[in-house]
């Protein structure tokens, strides 16, 4: 019986990456998770049945030899609960792609099955077969399963590219307007330093000379495609640029572009593969003059990390005098009130938020002059490249910022994001 239910249970295994893509194909992402939840619900009913069903096993005999090989029984429970995790979430993934590791785990029950099976001629020969079909079909039942789950169609364009890491999958589109960017199925920016086009709404970038005279060290939370840390190199009065990148899977991305991969070889720039906030506390003496986050959407899973006050004070204990934190609130007002919470003064440009102590004061000259830090890689100004970017430079340099953090104060109708409430991620 135990033998049996793992054989289903390694079918199953097999079959959860195309059903869970064919059914996000077919109908829409939910029904996908629907189906996805129902198989591995199953998959685990299956698997789960072990242990009470080998406990009952040898429950039916007697004496002290018997305790000692369920006290084994139960040793082997916990390791292998603990060890499973490990093995498949750090190690597998960071080898495999995750329709792999799908059928790895069905071959491993298959094996599971047998050593119960006592290896039975009927048995081990339909075993084996049954993994060789596994091996055999796998392209055929995966080919394009991320696609049909990603687009929610059952005839998905195929990815122009696509990194597979333990941290999660990056994967690319290209358009028209050029290269767009996924991790873990969300959008992530775009392979483009071009204001005029902005693609990926660049100019948030451009507009960091508006907000601080003189940004020297610069830290980047999130350097994804380095469209934004490529921006930021091409301010001359930048000296250092640390990015923390938590996926390692984006700099394959950013080697295979030359509008990006030149800031791989920027001496100024050092790339930290790491949380972000586990890197401020694990470099509590620290400081920059601008630290930036092009936060992905408020409302995804875990985003509270980046937006909570918890967040926002430790940024502020990283900050020079006169230092700014720029991050994208994607349109939640309760991020610009937390915002205002923290620091004196804050404004906003577009979907970001920018806030510090010091008031942004800086006249229209002042922003122009900024702007004109900007250089090309042959030392030419980009604020007079060509006509087109002259009237984006001369209409960014106008903008006045307007200070919002004393009437953000005031309202009562928003709250504060903290680390326990995951405001943003439940509100609506």
């Amino acid at each position: 019986l135990i033998a049996s239910s793992l054989y289903a249970a390694a079918v199953l295994s097999f079959l959860v990456v195309p059903l869970v893509a064919y059914s996000s194909g077919i109908s829409a992402r939910w029904f996908g998770v629907v189906v996805g939840f129902a198989v591995t619900g199953m998959t685990a009913f299956l698997t789960g049945g072990v242990l009470p069903g080998l406990a009952a096993l040898i429950a039916t005999g007697e004496g002290q030899r018997d305790s000692l090989r369920l006290s084994w029984v139960y040793a082997a429970n916990v390791f292998g609960a603990t060890l499973g995790p490990l093995v498949v979430g750090y190690v597998l993934f960071g080898l495999v792609r995750f329709e792999t590791v799908s059928v790895v785990l069905a071959v491993c029950l298959l094996g599971m099955a047998a050593l119960l099976a006592r290896l039975t001629l009927k048995m081990s020969r339909k075993l084996v077969l049954t993994a060789i079909l596994f091996v055999a079909t796998a392209p055929l039942f995966n080919e394009r399963a991320l696609e049909r789950i990603q687009y929610e169609q059952l005839d998905p364009p195929t990815f122009a590219e696509r990194v597979d890491s333990r941290a999660s999958v990056v994967t690319a589109k290209r358009t028209p307007s050029g290269l767009i960017i996924y991790g873990g199925g969300a959008y992530d920016g775009a392979v483009n330093i071009n204001p005029v086009l902005s693609v990926n709404a660049i100019d948030r970038a451009y507009a960091i000379p508006t907000l601080h005279r003189n940004p020297e060290r610069v830290l980047e939370i999130g350097l994804s495609s380095g469209a934004w840390a490529k921006v930021i190199s091409q301010l001359s009065s930048v000296k250092s640029l640390v990015s923390v990148e938590i996926n390692p899977g984006y700099l394959d991305i950013i080697r295979r572009h030359p509008v990006v991969s030149s800031i791989l070889k920027d001496p100024r720039l050092k790339i930290e593969i790491d949380d972000g906030r586990r890197w401020l506390r694990r470099n509590p003496t620290q400081r920059f003059d601008l630290i930036v986050m092009n936060t992905t959407m408020h409302w995804r899973s875990n985003t509270t990390n980046l937006l909570s006050v918890e967040f926002l004070r430790l940024c502020k204990q990283h900050l020079r005098e006169g230092g700014v934190l720029y991050y994208n609130a994607t349109a939640s007002v309760d991020s610009e009130f937390t915002a205002a919470s923290v620091f004196r003064y804050v404004v906003r440009y577009g979907s970001f938020v920018a806030a510090s102590e010091t008031p942004f004061s800086l006249t229209k000259a002042e922003r122009l002059a900024g702007l004109a830090q900007f250089r090309t890689e042959n030392g030419e100004q980009l604020t007079t490249a060509s006509p087109e970017l002259t009237e984006f430079f001369n209409r960014l340099g106008g903008i006045e910022h307007a200070d919002k953090g004393e009437s953000l104060r005031q309202r009562k109708d928003l709250s504060v994001i903290t680390d326990d409430n995951m405001l943003t991620e439940f509100k609506r």
